[in-house]
């Protein structure tokens, strides 16, 4: 008997894909677990019987409470576990396989897992799916590319790692120092060696806290230049008086406190690599200066008359759209495409959850210095069900305190949640299934929120200056709306939470320009914040309603 499936499987596409499999006896289940495992494959409930008939192959789970996560009734058996979901919704069927096949790639649970759902969950699901095969081969059409090269390949991601490690051999110290087994970061080793090759800028974007700096070195500790200076300077944190100074030097008498000559960082690095963090925040006269000197290789100090040629291989990041911001006049774009001689991009936890584990058994390690001390399973699980905003900087400093507190006894989810709690946040952050009253509760504690923010916005453009008062009315509100951000499953769907962490993200921006008085660059920001924040209003009113019609 032929049987439509929908199936999602690691290593995959991340959605549901429609297919069709045929099981006449148990050798038939037995010949779909040779295929790249774990998978979970949604059936209609009508063809559950079918399987069930093969108890010597499967492990009939029963109907699922709505309670339970599929995770703890599926995982675990040398047999084919086979369930009824019982589920209300689509979007509940979307979290929870992927959960499981989270859960399961953590455990290193090799298994396939047929999970029953309604006809008329199914049916959307099935539509949903073909909708989204069909944009897919109707992108392969638009414009001139030839889609022959990912011949044999699922996605490009997957045909260029391909390509990439036929042309370099990734190090053992590299896989060791830039951890993680996902695709993405995979990706980032073979840049990386890559990057190390050749002597030309590289320019790293990555959101706040995804190992930009471990990338840099990484490229120096890799390159020709490994046994010369690595200089890392933040651009950030130089008022723009100071910079010249800081990254080229000084002569004694220059200005007012120039009591003895100085060399610059860019001097210093001379041979080496010269690291600029948090190159978007550099005033357009600093990005001048750096642009001449890319450009020519010379340097003069302050109140110097003499050119020095150096040669320091230049690595720049950021945590901003720094493509928007040559588009809106805020960097310059000639320094742009110069710094992007070599372009990498750190992947976040939040898009790579299966690094989760791995990464926090390594900071773990490295925190204790005991390596036969690793974290528990329980632990684990609980980190791997976070999004974690903050990224591995986050995760870092939650196992800090995790240690702070607790030390080497044995650990349990309970000390976790205290970590949390003295954080601010009174739960666990929680992966699994939410119920749709949480949901629609939080969503509109969220809407307020974001309509309250909105409007201090609106106040201080009709000010058209960031009064102290101001300032931190909006900071608290930005604050509030980060606490809510820390729970992505109670905003019903994912594709609603990236909407909203994109607008946390600019409105992040924009806070920094007030603090720092660039009123003229938070303006241009806030004309860019309206049009998010129509977009965000009107996806969570969509969103509302889809739970409505739910419950």
């Amino acid at each position: 008997m032929k049987m439509t499936v929908l199936t999602l499987r690691c290593g995959g596409p991340d959605h549901l894909a429609p297919d069709e499999i045929e099981v006449k006896n148990a050798s038939d289940l037995e010949r779909i677990k040779q295929k790249i495992l774990p998978a979970v494959y949604l059936i209609s409930e009508k063809d559950l019987s079918l399987l069930r008939g093969f108890p010597d192959t499967v492990v009939d789970r029963g109907l699922k409470h709505r309670a339970k996560g599929l995770a703890k009734v599926m995982i675990g058996y040398k047999k084919i576990p086979v369930i009824n979901g019982n589920f209300a919704s689509t979007h509940q069927v979307q979290r929870s396989v992927r959960t499981l096949l989270m859960h399961a790639m953590n455990e290193n649970d090799r298994n396939i897992y047929f999970i029953g759902i309604a006809e008329r969950i199914f049916d959307q699901l099935s539509n949903m799916a073909k909708e989204e095969r069909d944009r897919g081969d109707n992108r392969k059409q638009i414009g001139k590319f030839d889609s022959r090269p990912l011949s044999g390949f699922s996605d490009i991601l997957s045909w260029l790692s391909n390509e990439l490690g036929m042309q370099s051999q990734i190090p053992r110290n590299l896989m060791e120092r830039y951890v993680g087994i996902s695709r993405d970061v995979m990706l980032v080793r073979q840049l990386i060696v890559l990057a190390a090759r050749n002597e030309n800028p590289v320019l790293i974007l990555g959101d706040t806290g995804t190992g930009k700096e471990v990338v840099a070195r990484e490229i120096h500790s890799n390159s020709n230049r490994k046994n010369q200076p690595f200089i890392s300077i933040n651009c950030s944190g130089i008022p723009t008086a100071l910079f010249e100074s800081e990254l080229f030097g000084h002569v004694k008498g220059a200005f007012t406190g120039a009591i003895q000559n100085k060399q610059g960082l860019w001097r210093l690095a001379d041979k080496g690599t010269l690291f600029l963090d948090e190159i978007a925040d550099l005033h357009p006269e600093s990005q001048a200066k750096i642009l001449r000197t890319l450009e020519d290789g010379c340097i003069r100090a302050v109140g110097g008359g003499t050119e020095f040629k150096v040669n320091a291989r230049i690595v720049a990041a950021t945590n901003r759209d720094l493509f928007s911001m040559v588009q809106s006049g805020e960097f310059r774009e000639d320094l742009y495409y110069r710094l992007r001689g070599f372009f990498i991009r750190t992947p976040s936890l939040r898009d790579n959850p299966e690094n989760i584990p791995v990464l926090a058994q390594y900071l773990w390690i490295n925190i204790m210095r005991i390596k036969h001390k690793p974290l528990p399973n329980e632990i684990i699980r609980k980190l791997a069900e976070y999004t974690w905003p903050g990224n591995v900087r986050e995760l870092k400093m939650v196992l800090q305190n995790l240690y702070g507190l607790f030390g080497t006894q044995k650990l349990r989810e309970d000390h976790l949640k205290a970590v949390f709690y003295m954080e601010g946040q009174a739960s666990l952050p929680s992966g699994g299934e939410a119920d749709a009253l949480e949901c629609l509760k939080h969503l509109n504690r969220a809407q307020e929120l974001i309509k309250s923010i909105e409007l201090e916005l609106l106040n201080i453009k009709t000010k058209s200056q960031a009064t102290d008062a101001i300032g931190v009315s909006f900071g608290l509100g930005m604050n509030e709306l980060v606490t809510i951000c820390r729970e992505p499953s109670l905003f019903h769907s994912g594709s609603l939470f990236s909407v909203v962490w994109d607008l946390l993200k600019l409105l992040n921006q924009f806070h920094e320009q007030l603090q720092k008085g660039h009123i003229e660059i938070g303006m241009n920001l806030s004309k860019k914040l309206e049009k998010e924040f129509a977009l965000v209003q009107g996806t969570i009113k969509k969103e509302i309603d889809k739970i409505l019609e739910e419950l």
